[in-house]
């Protein structure tokens, strides 16, 4: 008996409390996060992590001509 998978489901929330826990401290004390910016993911990669590019596309697709559909 054996296990060829093991979940640390957990993990990854504790780090990134810990994280905001620190940033919310650099935060208060300091009154800005420069500090620790390389420790940051920058704004575009979590856009492209979170699938904002793919949203973006998907609007794109559907997107209606306000002025068409008032008018329409």
């Amino acid at each position: 008996m054996g296990f060829q998978l093991v979940a640390f489901a957990v993990s990854c929330l504790l780090a990134a409390t810990k994280a905001m826990q620190r940033a919310m401290k650099v935060l208060r004390e300091e009154g800005t996060t420069r500090a620790i910016v390389t420790e940051m993911t920058n704004f575009q990669d979590f856009n492209d992590l979170i699938g904002f590019p793919e949203v973006r596309a998907f609007e794109a697709k559907y997107r209606i001509n306000r002025k068409e559909a008032t008018n329409g």
